[in-house]
This record gives structure tokens, sequence and C-alpha cells, in this order.
């Protein structure tokens, strides 16, 4: 009797499928930020509000050139998703019913939000840590941290 078909690990491997918002490799070979913008953030209009507000602070400070575009394109995505997760949680509450058991358990949305949170903040770090190195204006570079400002302060 014959086979009947290839056997299991033989031939080759399904192509990945490429995200068409990634295929344009001539924008990404020249770095142009523009062109990087439309291509990477135009699905999601909360990250291109965000990416397009941190660009605005940034020129502000005359430190655009400086910060590179994949930390700015971060700092976005993240912030977008996490405020995601955080609707979703004030629409589902922070509990959740288990599948099999229906019992109440920890929503996934909180770990996810709090993930999302924490690479967004060492994003914005990253991100300010580039600006004081580099910023001429070192007045403007101390009103970038609220808390150090607290902190500083000394009472009359």
């Amino acid at each position: 009797m014959g086979k009947r078909g290839p056997k299991p690990g033989t031939g080759g491997r399904p192509k990945q499928t490429i995200d068409k918002k990634f295929s344009n490799k001539e924008a990404l070979m020249k770095g142009d930020k523009a062109e990087l913008n439309t291509i990477c953030l135009v699905d999601n209009k909360t990250a291109l509000s965000i990416y397009n507000n941190t660009i605005e602070w940034l020129k502000g400070l005359n430190c655009y050139e400086d910060v590179p575009n994949h930390l700015i394109e971060e700092y976005a995505l993240c912030k977008a998703r996490w405020l995601e997760c955080e609707l979703e949680i004030q629409r589902s509450g922070l509990t959740a019913e288990h599948p099999t058991t229906k019992k109440p358990t920890k929503s996934f949305y909180t770990e996810i939000s709090m993930n999302y949170l924490k690479q967004a903040d060492i994003a914005y770090n990253a991100i300010v840590e580039i600006i004081r190195l580099k910023s001429p204006l070192s007045a403007a570079v101390k009103d970038i941290d609220p808390m150090e400002n607290l902190l500083n302060e000394t009472k009359v």
C-alpha cells in the first residue's frame, strides 16, 4: 500500500504573514520619521494622537532630532494599549468569571494593563533621559518631572 501524504516534519514551513503596515522596507531603510509615522501608527488613532503630542512636545524643547523614533513609537503604542486596557477594565470590572468553574477570578486585563504601563514608563524615562543629556534648555528640563520639583521645593 502506498504512502498517504508527506511524513510529518517534511516539506517547507508555511510562510509567516507579514503585516502590511511593516511591509514598506524603503521607508524603514531610509528612517524617514514622517513615513514611519504613517506606516506604523495608522491603525490606532489614540496611539497616533499620543505620538503627535509627544513629537510636538519634543519640538518645543528642540530635542526632536535627538530622540530615536522607535522610542517615541514604543511610548505611544504602549500608552495607547494601556488606555485600551483601562477602558476595558472600566467596562468589565476588576474581576472576571472563570470559564470552567464559573468562580470569580482576577481579570487578565489588569495584568496586561500593568505590563503596558510599565513598558510605557520605561520608554518615557528613556526619552526624558535623552532630553536631560542633550537639551540646551536646562530650565525646561526641570519642569519635566513634577515630583522632582515637589521634592526640591523649600518651605518658607
